[in-house]
């Protein structure tokens, strides 16, 4: 958003006459600022969107490139920071409700954009998706507390050293330090994967090279605590001298990649159990 009173709207429609109409609707709007940009391919909003920003974004269900809910969906995965209304001209029954169920913010069909009608949906939309993007954010990071708050319990626990030292196990960054090394390499090469995976969608194959991590884990008899261990050198490494953003992208994917790696290693563990 552009000033204090100012909304960045991205029209996705492909029909001349309604752009047309959705435009002289807005202008009788004067409770807010606007620009308007309009994309009339899926292709070519996507584009935009990685270009610059916007407020929200009202898109029409039938484009020439993409039609149905499956549009909706390829917005808000490129855009999840952005709420959506859809614009419609003919839906099928049931198809309002299974858009806002999807996260969709608003459902308007065409008939309906009068400037009254048109002001409150964008206003309401905005306010709506900020509200369930905080309690998301909230939720998250409760989560992420609760995590960290396991995992140094864990790894501090005098408990588990005294266990582990009662059965002659050590930790493995001291019994083989040149192993761990090598474990510990492939797991930084995966959270760097893990994160370009998310942010640009690409298929970095990061679920089966932790399970082969978790392998070569579990052929050492590495403990929770190795795991742990593990993950918290490689978060130090990786949080030295970078931005406070750049640090928090680390630790969150790094949440996510410790958790998938923990179950892959009981995975491991049952099959040698079962297999023995």
């Amino acid at each position: 958003m552009i000033g204090t009173n100012r909304i960045d709207i991205l029209l996705v429609e492909d029909n001349a006459g309604d752009q047309r109409l959705f435009q002289l609707a807005l202008e009788e709007v004067d409770s807010f600022q606007h620009e308007l940009s309009i994309a009339d391919t899926l292709e070519t909003a996507l584009s935009m969107l990685e270009s610059r920003s916007y407020d929200i974004i009202v898109a029409d269900l039938s484009l020439p490139d993409s039609s149905g809910i499956s549009t909706s969906r390829k917005i808000m995965e490129a855009c999840p920071d952005v709420p959506v209304i859809v614009l419609s001209g003919n839906s099928p029954s049931g198809v309002a409700h299974d858009l806002l169920t999807a996260g969709v913010q608003d459902f308007l069909e065409k008939e309906e954009v009068a400037p009254p009608v048109l002001r409150r949906a964008i206003r309401y939309a905005i306010d709506r998706h900020a509200m369930w993007r905080r309690i998301i954010s909230l939720r998250e990071k409760e989560q992420g507390d609760r995590l960290d708050g396991a995992m140094s319990r864990i790894a501090e626990s005098d408990q588990a050293t005294v266990t582990a030292a009662a059965f002659g196990i050590q930790p493995l960054n001291e019994s083989l330090p040149d192993a761990f090394e090598a474990i510990r390499e492939s797991y930084a090469d995966m959270l760097e994967k893990a994160l370009e995976q998310r942010i640009f969608k690409v298929d970095n194959a990061v679920s089966s090279a932790l399970r082969s991590i978790a392998d070569n884990l579990g052929f050492l008899r590495a403990t929770p605590r190795d795991v742990i261990t593990l993950h918290r050198q490689v978060l130090d490494t990786k949080c030295k001298g970078i931005s406070k953003q750049k640090a928090k992208a680390y630790i969150d994917e790094g949440r996510l990649l410790v958790l998938e790696l923990m179950g892959y290693l009981v995975l491991y563990y049952r099959k040698i159990g079962i297999r023995n």
